[in-house]
């Protein structure tokens, strides 16, 4: 079996030639996708309100999902595996029975080195062959097990739906089954394969910014993965329930993993939604014609844009559900650069004309010196380690290349052109003002907002 073709409406190797491959590329790069956070550290979030949490020292995963659901919407079962359009769940309630038959198939994420992509197709390089230093194209941010280049691992979207179960276009959840090892038993992974050491599903409702995480870490089958929301009861025989599979909130136990120690607001710190050119490489699918769809700014990503300023203001709300009982944070603030200090945000100050850049948070987990960093292409240490020699080129190492790359030549050929117009739109003194900003907002030359 070949591998799933990211863009395209057709199942085999990808060619990096195709139209539909360069228009996506094109789209999410260099107009408008690449936001600077992370997607992807794990999956968690909260909401504002605590009406329908326990009082006791633990949230279990039961008690943050219904709060999760009363201010964002429900959350389905679905499945990690290929192909799967519904998963059991005949005791479930009509609401979660009714959206599970509604979630669209899981798709890979590509790995491919140097134009050649991780498949089990001709020409495609054997999943055998990918070893723990290996070097990719389009890497993970997130590393963990061996490498940042495992192939296989899955994304998707959940129906956006509100509370009352109505289709809500202010709702988005998305979930990500991610891969760390390269063989299970033994046995070197496959596209097929079921057992995942980490699946996470963050959803948002974009008007309140209300936010919720949940996890899952550890390897497990994803063949069907139930929903957060489910009893005991609910769960099918044979399948795991959601306390078996998912993390709680917070544990009453200390020494018990739960997602409010696992510092997600770390890396989704100025919204929920991190693109990186290895989500990106996938799109949500028209039920019609298999191809990816489209709205006015280009094919539409799985991973939703987010605070995009040429769509929003850059002030949209950010918080998350049951903070206070995760011991999250309650109030957010993005930083912007006034590079030439002169209290104006001038055309010069291009990145944060459209995005919204984060600070550190008091964690664990620093975003300035990794997300941030990779995003601007100024990450060498990781581009040494894990990019491959077609990696490294301006138009995969800067996740916004040159915008609209008018006028400039194939970047193949016209390598040192599109160095040349990179540095000329963003300088590197600027580049380095943003990374400190983010570092420490402090400083004369940021201008730091606080989110409501």
């Amino acid at each position: 079996m070949g591998l799933v073709k990211p863009f395209g409406s057709r199942t085999h190797s990808v060619d990096p030639t195709d139209s539909e491959y360069g228009d996506m590329v094109k789209h999410q790069f260099a107009r408008n996708l690449i936001s600077f956070s992370f997607l992807t550290l794990s999956v968690f979030s909260s909401l504002s309100g605590g009406n329908a949490l326990a009082q006791s020292s633990g949230l279990s995963v039961s008690d943050y999902a219904r709060a999760c659901a009363a201010e964002i919407g429900p959350i389905p079962p679905f499945s990690c595996n290929a192909g799967v359009t519904a998963v059991p769940g005949d005791d479930l309630g009509t609401l979660l029975k009714s959206l599970a038959v509604r979630v669209p198939p899981s798709q890979i994420l590509p790995i491919s080195i140097d134009g050649r992509y991780v498949g089990e197709g001709p020409g495609e390089i054997p999943a055998s062959e990918i070893e723990d230093d290996t070097r990719c194209d389009r890497p993970k941010v997130l590393g963990g097990g061996e490498g940042h280049c495992q192939p296989y691992s899955r994304i998707g979207r959940l129906p956006s739906v509100g509370p009352d179960g109505a289709d809500d276009d202010d709702v988005h959840w998305t979930y990500i089954c991610r891969r760390y090892n390269l063989q299970h038993n033994g046995a070197t992974v496959s596209p097929t394969d079921d057992l995942f050491e980490d699946v996470a599903i963050i959803g948002s409702r974009a008007s309140t910014g209300a936010t919720c995480f949940f996890q899952m870490l550890g390897l497990k089958s994803a063949a069907r993965v139930p929903s957060p929301m489910e009893t005991p009861d609910e769960t099918p025989d044979g399948h795991l329930t959601a306390e078996e599979f998912w993390l709680p909130a917070k544990a009453a136990n200390p020494g018990q993993s739960d997602v409010a120690n696992i510092p997600c607001y770390e890396c989704h710190n100025r919204d929920p939604w991190i693109h990186t050119p290895y989500v990106d490489q996938v799109c949500l699918r028209d039920s019609a014609t298999g191809g990816c769809q489209q709205d006015a700014a280009g094919p539409v990503p799985i991973v939703p844009r987010g605070a995009d300023r040429r769509n929003f203001s850059g002030l949209e709300p950010y918080s998350f559900v049951a903070a206070a009982e995760l011991g999250w944070p309650t109030q957010w603030e993005t930083v912007d650069v006034d590079i030439d200090e002169d209290g104006n945000l001038d055309p010069a100050e291009k990145c944060t004309q459209c995005h919204r850049v984060g600070t550190n948070g008091p964690g664990r987990f620093n975003y300035c010196s990794t997300i941030l960093v990779n995003s601007l292409g100024r990450d060498s240490a990781f581009s040494n380690r894990y990019l491959s020699s077609t990696g490294k080129r301006i138009y995969h190492r800067v996740w916004m290349p040159p915008e609209g790359s008018v006028g400039l030549p194939p970047p193949a050929v016209g390598e040192t052109v599109w160095e040349q117009a990179h540095q000329a739109l963003y300088p590197p003194e600027y580049l380095d003002k943003i990374v400190s900003c983010c570092r420490n907002p402090d400083q004369r030359f940021c201008v730091r907002q606080t989110l409501p």
